[in-house]
Parts: C-alpha cells; sequence; structure tokens
C-alpha cells in the first residue's frame, strides 16, 4: 500500500485537493514533496508507512490547512505512527514552534514566548500579583532544567503567563499523549521544545484568540483524523482515489474519537464550560473571581468528571 499511496501523493488527485488549500505552486511542490519524504524515509524503524491511507492523508490535508511544514526540523508538525487495536494509523502533532506560529497568525498577539529554567537561574513566579521573573545564570554551569515558563501579551495588552515542573511536564505527555510511545513522537525526540509547547496551550488556554486556524490546530493536535470525509474503508487497500476526489471541510467530525461515548460526551461538556468561561473573561470576569465560583484552578479542569463539569456550568451560570 505504501507505494500506491506514494505514486497517488505524487500525482494530480492529490495535487488538485492541496492546490485548494494553497494555491501557490511552488508551495504545493513543495508539501507534496515533504510528505513523500516522510514517507520513503530509509530508517527501518519507519512505520508511516504501514499506517493506513486515510490517516495519513488525513494529517497530510491538516498540515496543508494550517499551512505547517510536517517532519521537518523546524518542529511546526508531525505525522507520527502509532499503532491502535494492531493497526497502525498516522497521528497529527502540533510541534512547538507550529503552536507559536498559529498564534502570531491570529494578528491578535504582540508577543509569545516560553523558556526552560535552569535550576541556578534566579526565577520567581507569583500568579495572585501576576509578576514573573526569570534571569538566566551567566557566570558557569546553569545546572539541570527543573521547569518551563510561558506567557503571552495581547496587542490590547491582555497577558497571562503559566509555568510548569518538569514533572509537570511529564505528567502531562504520560496521560494526554496518545503517541507519546512512538519512537517518532517529539516527546521522545524533542522533550523539552514539546514540554514548552504545552506550558503555551497552557497559558494560551483562556486567551481571547478567534483565530479559525488556532482552534483547529488544538482541536486536531495528537489526533488522528480521517481524510476520506464519509468514504469507508473496507480493507487494508483502499482507494485512494476515492479518498481524494472528495472536498475537505474543516470540521469536528474528521476527528477520529478512540474513546467511549462516555468520554465523548465529556469532552463535549468540557468544550462547553471552555466556551462558557471565554465568555466570562470576556465580559471582564477575573481568573481569580473565575476560580473562586468553580471551586478549582483553570488548569485542573480538564481532568474533571462530567458531572462535576456540568456543575461548573451551573455555577457560572
Amino acid at each position: 500500500m505504501s507505494k500506491e499511496l506514494i505514486s497517488f501523493m505524487n500525482g494530480d488527485a492529490v495535487r488538485k485537493e492541496v492546490e485548494k488549500l494553497l494555491g501557490s505552486k511552488p508551495m504545493v511542490d513543495r508539501a507534496i514533496r515533504l510528505a513523500t519524504s516522510a514517507l520513503t524515509n530509509p530508517d527501518p524503524k519507519n512505520m508511516l508507512p504501514k499506517c493506513s491511507a486515510q490517516s495519513i492523508l488525513g494529517a497530510f490535508i491538516r498540515s496543508v490547512q494550517l499551512n505547517l511544514e510536517p517532519n521537518t526540523v523546524l518542529g511546526e508538525c508531525y505525522l507520527i505512527p502509532r499503532q491502535i487495536k494492531g493497526q497502525w494509523e498516522a497521528n497529527f502533532e502540533l510541534g512547538y514552534k507550529g503552536l507559536i506560529k498559529l498564534a502570531y497568525r491570529s494578528g491578535e498577539v504582540k508577543l509569545i514566548q516560553a523558556h526552560e529554567v535552569y535550576e541556578n537561574d534566579l526565577f520567581d513566579a507569583d500568579y495572585g500579583e501576576s509578576k514573573l521573573l526569570h534571569k538566566p545564570y551567566l557566570k558557569g554551569d546553569r545546572g539541570q532544567i527543573v521547569a518551563y515558563w510561558a506567557r503571552y501579551i495581547l496587542k490590547d495588552g491582555t497577558s497571562d503567563f503559566s509555568v510548569w515542573s518538569v514533572q509537570q511536564a511529564e505528567s502531562h505527555r504520560d496521560q494526554y499523549s496518545k503517541s507519546a510511545g512512538s519512537n517518532y513522537s517529539p516527546w521522545a525526540t524533542a522533550f523539552h521544545q514539546m514540554a514548552k509547547k504545552s506550558v503555551i496551550k497552557d497559558a494560551l488556554r483562556y486567551a481571547p484568540l478567534s483565530v479559525e486556524d488556532m482552534r483547529l490546530g488544538l482541536a486536531s493536535d495528537d489526533t488522528v483524523i480521517e481524510a476520506d470525509n464519509g468514504v469507508k474503508f473496507p480493507d487494508q487497500k483502499p482507494s485512494i482515489l476515492d479518498v481524494l476526489s472528495k472536498p475537505m471541510e474543516i470540521s469536528q467530525k474528521e476527528i477520529i474519537y478512540e474513546d467511549s461515548d462516555e468520554e465523548k460526551q465529556r469532552m463535549e461538556v468540557f468544550l462547553r464550560v471552555e466556551n462558557k468561561i471565554l465568555e466570562k473573561k470576556k465580559a471582564g470576569m477575573v481568573d481569580a473571581v473565575i476560580v473562586n465560583t468553580i471551586g478549582f484552578e483553570l488548569q485542573d479542569i480538564e481532568k474533571q468528571p462530567i458531572e462535576t463539569l456540568m456543575r461548573i456550568m451551573k455555577d457560572l451560570g
């Protein structure tokens, strides 16, 4: 199937779909060349060619939709192979630099930063006073990395920051990254960049960014995405031409959920809670008041069971 996939990736069917999204011939050529390069990587451990056609194409098309380069040294996004119930599937993984690129593309961000904190650095963070101080140690060995911080400043002056310990980053990886166990996961090859990406996501969680690319990128992060938009693949040799003959649509239904119906319901309620919190912040409610109202730190809401999330919705009115 990999030969068939590579053939179609370089054929007219794929080109027409990519042209709809990029337009420019040089950009189309480069996008297809990058995807083909990832598939033909001679590393004997490269399992990407063994992934289902729909997942490879889905992850690739998502990178094209977001205008991010997959599997390059730029670290914008990744196509990562992983096994799901014995079947290899390609995950779309948003990279550290890709997330920053999407944030700046919104046109609302004035500054976004993320840095490692070493044990000999001068560092202090105070959420209550909204103060962050970081002075790197320059007189010798800075020691081991002990934390990561990220902050953003919007053009209207709105700002926020987040600080995580290394242990928090590791715990987040183990709990939320479905592809972290893959040898090709950036969590395995670029842990510090992925840790900073996660802290940036945490800081941006309730930032009033409305850009569609940002929403789509975060919704797609570390997921398997269908490229067939409804076409079913009955066996391991699907008709890729059928996949590519249908126009791509950007919608939540493209994401394949492995989780149970109960987990999907919980995530739906969580998204409603996020939207409600964003509405409150836009109306002028500060984080401290929101936290006092719901009884949880904002970064802990996503972990709560559906009953608690429904209670939070009620408390927020």
